[in-house]
């Protein structure tokens, strides 16, 4: 499966030593890699169509001290789409109030994007691009219906609106940030974990390092700003169990 490691901090933080240690995982994960932070307001996103743990560039990048108070990375396994540089995540997008959004995502989407192909915005051919740009159309189709841009707490609502009925017979392990808020959400059991510091909370797949890590909740979705969680949605029941894809009968789950 994929990994994904996120940080949502009151202060940056020198998070090289952890990145040294997750993109050491690129073995188990060989399909490419990638990282964004967000400083002075604009995020710098990096990929490559390449093993993470013989990157010689990434390498280079992870000598040096990497500060950031807000930093998403991603190591690739393919299931949809092929080995390129657009099919790594994190995906980067503008919603129409200007705001810019990331999305990536560990796991598979087996229904609920038919008929949905955004054709005129996708770079890649993902499972993961697709469902982002489908969280890009709701949030703009609620700031056309408000009239103006939405607050955090709307954002929070569009986001959790579409991710729980997505998240039915779906792996929907995701980080997600608009630049302000840096949203959790875990549905496959023991699949997420967070640890907190002095100067925020780290996400990772697997436990990075000593201390106390715990799992994500299961089955909710949590908002967190300045590493601190502000938002939290209501615990829903689409836990995803490997195989529950292949259930048959199903008039409203089509593969």
């Amino acid at each position: 499966m994929c990994e994904l490691f996120g940080f949502s901090g009151r202060a940056p933080r020198d998070l090289a030593p952890e990145l040294r240690i997750f993109f050491s995982h690129g073995a188990q994960n060989p399909n490419g890699w990638g990282m964004a932070q967000r400083t002075a307001g604009v995020f710098r996103l990096e990929t490559e169509a390449a093993p993470a743990h013989e990157s010689a560039y990434l390498s280079g990048l992870l000598q040096n001290p990497i500060n950031s108070a807000l930093l998403l990375a991603h190591i690739r396994r393919a299931t949809i789409g092929d080995i390129r540089p657009e099919n790594c995540h994190p995906f980067y997008g503008q919603d129409s109030s200007g705001r810019g959004w990331m999305l990536m995502h560990n796991g598979t989407v087996f229904s609920g994007l038919n008929g949905r192909d955004f054709r005129e915005r996708l770079r890649g051919t993902t499972d993961s691009e697709l469902l982002f740009y489908y969280l890009l159309e709701r949030q703009n189709a609620a700031i056309v219906q408000k009239g103006a841009p939405l607050t955090a707490q709307e954002r929070f609502l569009v986001t959790e609106a579409l991710i729980v009925p997505m998240s039915r017979r779906n792996k929907l392990n995701l980080i997600v940030t608009d630049g302000e808020l840096l949203y959790v959400h875990m549905n496959m059991r023991g699949t997420l974990h967070s640890l907190r510091l002095p100067e925020g909370t780290l996400f990772s797949t697997l436990p990075l390092t000593d201390g106390a890590w715990e799992p994500v909740p299961l089955t909710r979705l949590i908002a967190y700003e300045n590493g601190v969680p502000v938002l939290e949605g209501q615990t829903h029941e689409n836990e995803y169990i490997p195989g529950i894809e292949q259930v048959q009968n199903h008039a409203d789950f089509v593969i």
